[in-house]
Formats: structure tokens, C-alpha cells, sequence
């Protein structure tokens, strides 16, 4: 049982837990998915003369200690770009990350192969299990990249999905990293803290969260019975 404060949303009939900064977990399984990490990012655009923290990998592996131990689960599946570039598998990443692993032996690290982590070399040094670029879980089909025309429900990441929000009568506006969900397509905020985001749209049909820290909080007004009754409903 998580200790974190999880939101339960049913999506085609299976339960699914948002987790509070940025994790999903599959309640049947107990799996936590996390997608695009972009481990060694930092070191990749300090090589290139680009001056970022070097605190950025070890920021997000402290976050991903955090989520392991408060959700107790002993599977972890990521959605692809877990490490950014082979740029990043350097001394310093690898290190980093071997230690992290070292410290979680009974933790089953799965990893669904994105667009970056074709880039990285050999992944499996790192101590993680890669799946094929489709890996069906729990009537769920575990994707990278999902089609916007998915046919089965359909997990993934790669857009780092987010939203933008008006402050009333401020003026200013929040970008926020979002779950969102449109007919069989379910994105995943990035987990990675050292990360861009595509916005995306808020609408009719459409289901998603602000991803907090501490937190996640609805985008959309759930339908009421009595718009399932007419029908005027497309959340999914």
C-alpha cells in the first residue's frame, strides 16, 4: 500500500494511482511507471559549454529514492529516456546511478526504450531489464511515444506533457507538468526536474492532472451520472 497521496482514476476499467511528483502506479500489479528521466542530461550540455548544476542527476535519483520508499513496490517500469545521450553515460552518471541501483537489489528496474536511450549505448550495464518497445502489462500497452491513434489503452511519455494556467485577475500564468489523457492515449509527465514541455490542450474528452510535488490536482470536471445517462459525455 503507498503511503504517498494517491489519486485513483479509472481509465478503460483499470485502476490507476498519479502519483505526486510525477509517477503513475498500475494498482492491480503494483508496478510504478516514470517516464523520461534523462539521466546525465546536466553532464551532456556541460560537455557541449552549455554551464548547468551538477546537482541535477543526483536531485532526481533522491526523488526516485522518495517514490521507491513510499510506494514499497519492487517494480519500477520506465516509458523511455532514462538516459539522455551517450554523452551522459560518463564516469559521473554511472556512477551516480550504479550506487542507486546498488542500493535497491530486490527492485526490478524495467526500461521501455525511447528515442534517447537508442543513443546510449549498452543500457544493460546499468542494471536494468529493456523491454520491447511494446510491452503489454495489465491490459495495457507500455509504450514510449503512444500514437495518437492508439487501439488499446496506451501508457507512454515523450512530449513531457503540461499545461498552462491563468491566475485570476494576476495576470500571470503557471506552466505545470500534467498527466493527461485523451480517448486511449495516457501521457506521463516527465520525470526528469532538467526538462522541457509541450502544452497541450484542455477540452471536452480530455481527463488531466497538475502533477505537484506534493500533490496532484484535477484539470477537468469529472462527468456526473446524469451526463453518462444522456451520453454527453467522451471521457474515457
Amino acid at each position: 500500500m503507498t503511503s504517498l497521496a494517491e489519486t485513483i482514476v479509472d481509465w478503460h476499467g483499470i485502476e490507476l494511482g498519479l502519483l505526486p511528483d510525477r509517477a503513475l502506479r498500475v494498482r492491480a500489479s503494483g508496478a510504478v511507471l516514470v517516464a523520461d528521466l534523462h539521466l546525465g542530461k546536466g553532464a551532456s550540455f556541460r560537455r557541449r559549454g552549455v554551464p548547468v548544476p551538477e546537482a541535477v542527476t543526483e536531485g532526481d535519483l533522491r526523488r526516485l529514492e522518495r517514490l521507491v520508499a513510499g510506494t514499497g513496490t519492487t517494480q519500477l517500469v520506465v516509458l523511455g529516456d532514462l538516459v539522455h545521450d551517450e554523452q551522459a553515460m560518463k564516469p559521473r552518471t554511472l556512477e551516480q546511478f550504479t550506487r542507486w541501483r546498488a542500493d535497491h537489489p530486490g527492485l526490478r528496474v524495467q526500461l521501455v526504450p525511447g528515442n534517447h536511450d537508442r543513443h546510449a549505448g549498452d543500457l544493460k550495464t546499468l542494471g536494468v531489464e529493456v523491454l520491447p518497445p511494446r510491452h503489454h502489462h495489465g491490459g495495457l500497452d507500455l509504450v514510449h511515444a503512444p500514437s495518437e491513434d492508439a487501439s488499446h489503452p496506451t501508457l507512454g511519455g515523450h512530449v513531457h506533457p503540461c499545461v498552462r494556467l491563468a491566475v485570476p485577475r494576476g495576470g500571470d500564468r503557471l506552466r505545470t507538468p500534467c498527466f493527461w489523457f485523451q480517448g486511449n492515449v495516457g501521457l506521463l509527465p516527465a520525470f526528469g526536474s532538467f526538462t522541457g514541455g509541450k502544452q497541450m490542450p484542455l477540452g471536452r474528452g480530455i481527463r488531466a492532472w497538475a502533477a505537484g510535488r506534493e500533490e496532484v490536482v484535477p484539470l477537468h470536471a469529472e462527468p456526473t451520472p446524469a451526463d453518462v445517462d444522456r451520453g454527453s459525455t467522451t471521457f474515457e
